[in-house]
């Protein structure tokens, strides 16, 4: 069998790296982007994460009970950790503080952005300021926050709790000057160089302690006794907040879509490391085309999350468009396939469904997966709108409890009912959903 060389023309797709990064980081969620970053960043020096870290001042360290707050803590820290979210506990109380529609809204927005430690992870403004809130209404409200338990959530950092604290406690003589220390002796303190503030203040060895022991009565990280190892965080991808507007007479609703691009926000992009590199030594051919790899895998990784952040967005209002109902009322979810989002947005469906993979969006009636929003539909006999499955359970539901308990309705009844509605559905369907509702069945449900 004799040998030959020929040439052929051939198609086939090339994925470049980077279109298998940008594809790749559709599919992170919020934390899983944030670690990717962190790892980037020990390995490229061009990329730098502003991540501040909240160390406890030196009068904390080692120090256990927290007297009255630390002693009820510990007590509910087995139970309430692992069966009530922090996020659970404030919504619960944000009821009873003196707020409008808006700013209970608001109040919801910024309780769900709290990290492990009950302070703030993004920045409080950036969240509210397009909503229309002044930056002094938005301190105000964190300030009305902090004050529900645990006391000092929605702060910043630590120091910010604890003078959120420290102005629950103005009955008790040393808090003025608790938070004097607070606010300009943070380094003495961190360092328990009590000879330095004494000197600086006048206070005498009595006075500082006094100051202490009601220091010490504070939690500089609130939110702790409420989180475990075991605890998943989920933080939101989307914001959508829903405001009830006035025109012309006539009621209708404003909603806002707003981005978490926290990530993006702690990203620098050190531009000048290669001549700060050059500048304290002469680099070798070798070296300068290593870095030239690392910038540009910098700003591939950015650009990345850039395009990853414009579809979320582009998805996210899309899908409000189609389920405007349910962000309003908080019911009736329209049936909805990637395919409607896919087309009205530009995308192909495989992207839609990479994008809305674990990303989650916060609304007035809690926090849901992106995914759940699409849903299944019954097809409709007279046009051709169809109906959600849950609709359909919520009809039979109705039916079930409207019946004459002496004479309970079968299944293939019920379905008759139904297809009178203009629903097309089969009595085995039917009695799936009555199963899947948990409601027995007709000779059972037979009162005599």
């Amino acid at each position: 069998m004799k040998q030959k060389i020929e040439q052929r023309q051939i198609q086939k797709l090339i994925l470049t790296q980077s279109l298998k990064q940008s594809i790749e980081l559709l599919q992170y969620s919020q934390l899983e982007l944030q670690e990717k970053l962190e790892e980037e960043a020990k390995e490229n020096p061009f990329i730098k994460i502003k991540k501040k870290e909240f160390i406890p001042i030196g009068i904390f360290e080692g120090y256990v009970d927290y007297e009255a707050t630390e002693r009820k803590h510990k007590a509910i820290e087995n139970v309430a950790a692992k069966t009530q979210s922090l996020y659970t506990i404030l919504e619960e109380q944000i009821e009873y503080l003196n707020l409008s529609d808006k700013e209970r809204e608001a109040a919801r927005i910024l309780i769900s952005s709290l990290d492990k430690n009950g302070f703030l992870s993004q920045d409080p403004e950036k969240l509210l300021k397009p909503l229309g809130f002044s930056s002094e209404e938005i301190y105000e409200l964190r300030k009305k926050i902090a004050s529900l338990e645990p006391y000092g959530c929605c702060a910043l950092n630590y120091i910010e709790s604890l003078l959120f604290q420290l102005e629950l406690k103005q009955d008790i003589s040393e808090a003025k000057d608790a938070n004097f220390l607070l606010q300009n002796f943070q380094k003495e303190l961190e360092d328990k160089d009590f000879e330095a503030i004494k000197k600086k203040t006048g206070f005498d060895d009595k006075k500082i302690q006094r100051i202490l022991s009601l220091l010490r009565t504070l939690n500089p990280f609130p939110g702790l006794p409420y989180s475990n190892e075991e605890t998943i965080y989920i933080e939101p991808d989307v914001y959508v907040f829903v405001e009830e507007i006035h025109l012309n007479g006539d009621k209708d609703y404003k909603i806002e879509v707003i981005l978490n691009d926290k990530t993006l926000q702690n990203i620098e992009f050190n531009k000048e490391y290669i001549k700060q590199v050059q500048q304290e030594k002469q680099l070798s051919k070798k070296e300068l085309e290593e870095l030239k790899k690392k910038y540009y895998n910098a700003q591939t990784l950015i650009h990345a999350i850039q395009q990853r952040n414009e579809t979320l967005l582009k998805v996210a209002k899309s899908i409000v468009k189609f389920q405007r109902e349910f962000f309003i009322t908080g019911k009736n979810l329209q049936p909805l396939k990637l395919k409607d989002i896919a087309e009205d947005v530009g995308l192909h469906e495989s992207t839609v469904s990479r994008i809305t993979t674990n990303k989650y969006v916060y609304t007035r009636w809690g926090i849901f997966e992106l995914k759940y929003f699409f849903r299944r539909g019954l097809k409709s006999i007279n046009k051709e709108n169809a109906v959600t499955t849950d609709k359909v359970k919520e009809l039979i539901k109705e039916i079930i409890n409207n019946e004459d308990k002496t004479i309970p309705l079968k299944d293939q009844e019920i379905a008759d009912i139904l297809i009178k509605k203009g629903i097309k559905i089969a009595r085995r369907t039917v009695a799936k959903y009555r199963k899947e509702l948990g409601i027995p069945s007709v000779s059972e449900r037979k009162k005599i």
